[in-house]
């Protein structure tokens, strides 16, 4: 699995940054009362491009008792937008509701082939059952009422080089009755690459904490693995030594330039409050490698032997005996080349197969994972540098032995 990371520090890549264009519909097309970049998708035709009472731009969007009704933006290599394929995005929308309910609307992505003939994979938000920017699913939803949603999804598959993304007020497949008519004023649909800390948040598991890489840091990263030898030395000078790890633990050290400490941004009352929820050195959490958390081709990590179902998810990075990979996610898992789902994971990186591959065949994976890890010390230390900007010179943690 393949996936290129977009800092939000880059030029033009922020919080709001789309791949899709006139993602706020800002840029009307009078002629046909579209906005710029959008089409007719099954009585889309009706939208209203326009400003609100604030002048604000937006797209209204009606759906018709037991119609469907929405617009529709491509991406990939015939459309004027550019898809980038297999990695991690996020969806995210802002709706009104003038009249009815939410009950079909949201937002899909279809990720298709080259032609856009072939549906390989979606991701959607549903504005009845998914969450919105309150923690809370609006149901019905309140007209007269805003709603924010932003949900991560992964494309995993390497055929999906194609996306089309459909703003819908009204749609039956998302299995909800749309008998009634409804009215939105769309604010925003969008389509953009995640960052590593909404990849590294939206994928916690295995009951640990995930190390908070929080946006308005500047980190510097260093790394160095580390092995363990035991050397004996005879009175010649001559030396016997034992490699006593097959792979080495990893230890990093972080330096937190600036670091804020305000009402609306307290990053450093969250690395405080994850430092001390982690007791110093005594819990282990994971850690989301910027350089290092994805195994984009495929990874041998075991031979079947016809009994065996069970195995360890491992990489070789350098060293010939694979590192065994503490807790991957967004995996895709084959048995000579195909890819299968008929697997649970467990901790510590365990794969067990609904059968035991035969005798013979080669087990691969792709994906991302984090590092298992433990601080080093049972302080940390924050220097203020002025009002609200605080700096941490050395945060240091290390890797743990599966």
């Amino acid at each position: 699995m393949a996936f290129t990371y977009i800092p939000t520090s880059m030029p033009g890549i922020g919080a709001n940054y789309a791949l899709n264009p006139n993602p706020r519909f800002n840029l009307p097309s009078p002629s046909v009362g579209l906005p710029t970049g959008w089409q007719n998708w099954n009585n889309g035709a009706g939208a209203i491009n326009g400003v609100d009472a604030g002048g604000v731009w937006n797209s209204a969007i009606a759906g018709g008792a037991a119609a469907d009704g929405g617009i529709e933006s491509l991406l990939g290599p015939t459309a004027p937008a550019p898809f980038p394929g297999l990695g991690w995005y996020v969806l995210e929308a802002t709706v009104y509701l003038s009249s009815g309910a939410l009950t079909g609307a949201g937002v899909l992505a279809q990720f298709d082939d080259a032609a856009y003939a072939t549906q390989l994979e979606y991701g959607l938000i549903d504005f009845t059952i998914d969450l919105d920017s309150s923690g809370v699913a609006p149901g019905a939803g309140t007209p007269g009422a805003t709603y924010a949603f932003k949900k991560l999804v992964q494309v995993a598959n390497p055929g999906s080089v194609a996306c089309i993304l459909y703003a819908m007020s009204h749609w039956d497949g998302f299995g909800h009755s749309i008998a009634a008519a409804n009215l939105l004023d769309w604010y925003q649909c969008s389509i953009r690459p995640a960052t590593l800390a909404e990849i590294a948040a939206g994928n916690g598991q295995y009951g640990l904490p995930v190390f908070p890489l929080l946006p308005g840091q500047s980190i510097t990263l260093g790394k160095a693995p580390r092995w363990s030898t035991k050397v004996k030395r005879a009175a010649s000078g001559r030396e016997r030594r034992t490699a006593l790890w097959p792979y080495p633990l990893w230890q990093f050290e972080l330096s937190h330039e600036v670091v804020r400490h305000r009402p609306s941004n307290d990053e450093l009352a969250a690395l405080w409050s994850f430092f001390n929820t982690s007791q110093g050195q005594y819990q282990p959490w994971l850690f989301l490698d910027p350089s290092d958390y994805q195994q984009a081709s495929p990874q041998v990590f075991a031979t079947g032997d016809g009994s065996t179902a069970t195995f360890q998810i491992g990489r070789t990075f350098t060293q010939a005996e694979p590192e065994p990979v503490y807790a991957p996610f967004g995996m895709t898992v084959f048995i000579n080349g195909t890819a299968t789902t008929a697997y649970t994971m467990a901790a510590n990186g365990k794969i067990t197969f609904s059968g035991p591959p035969a005798a013979g065949a080669v087990l691969t994976w792709t994906g991302c994972y984090y590092f298992g890890c433990r601080f080093l010390a049972d302080d940390l230390t924050f220097e203020q540098l002025v009002s609200q900007l605080w700096s941490g010179k050395s945060v240091k943690f290390t890797s743990l032995r599966v």
